[in-house]
């Protein structure tokens, strides 16, 4: 990954014109020394960022490729071939000083059946709402399946209405319909690193964070 190095600059004339944030050309002669250093010091900056993340980007797919070869290996042992996802455990040095917890996230989204639950409670509150339901159960009901500000469903709000048992028939329907809307649409693997803290004998996470380091 690379960030221009070099000033944003036009050729006028034989002149190398700079460009402010609204677009403007500046000459050479009216830029500052000190913002033309620190331009330069925050473009190299920059770029050492995303070689960082570059690396980073790189260590982790070397670090699962390495992973899938020890999981291969291991299930050599029963005359196995590994086929599963990788996620889920945890490897731990043989004295515990240090523990890689190896984790796998599925990303879930919803289908048009989301809206079709959404429309089946309206439904259910309308009739509550002529049988004298409690008023303060179908506004609680009623603000999870409420459109955002963007007009989009709320779809944490939806899936926490599968918390509550009612009884009715329809609501049950309703909330069929919610659960398989639900599909994973991909997986990704992570691992998590630690060490032993010698004073509480717990494990600490390591975090390749600026404000940790």
């Amino acid at each position: 990954m690379t960030h221009q190095s070099q000033p944003k600059t036009v050729n006028v004339q034989g002149i190398d014109y700079w460009i402010n944030e609204k677009g403007n050309h500046i000459h050479p002669d009216n830029v500052d020394d000190i913002d033309k250093i620190r331009d330069d010091f925050v473009r190299k900056s920059m770029q050492k960022f995303l070689d960082g993340i570059e690396y980073l980007k790189n260590f982790k797919r070397s670090m699962l490729s390495e992973l899938d070869e020890f999981l291969e290996l291991s299930a050599s042992d029963y005359d196995k071939e590994y086929k599963g996802s990788r996620g889920g455990f945890t490897l731990e040095t043989f004295n515990g000083e240090y523990r890689i917890r190896v984790c796998i996230s599925d990303t879930q989204q919803v289908d048009e059946r989301i809206e079709i639950a959404r429309n089946m409670l309206k439904a259910v509150m309308r009739r509550w709402a002529d049988e004298g339901i409690n008023p303060n159960i179908r506004t609680i009901i009623e603000e999870k399946y409420a459109l955002n500000e963007k007009g989009e469903v709320n779809v944490k709000e939806m899936l926490s209405l599968r918390r509550y048992k009612f009884t009715d028939e329809d609501w049950k329907q309703a909330i069929d319909a919610i659960t398989d809307s639900l599909f994973t649409s991909g997986s990704k693997s992570y691992l998590r690193f630690y060490t032993r803290n010698n004073e509480t004998g717990k494990f600490d996470q390591l975090k390749a964070d600026f404000s940790t380091i």
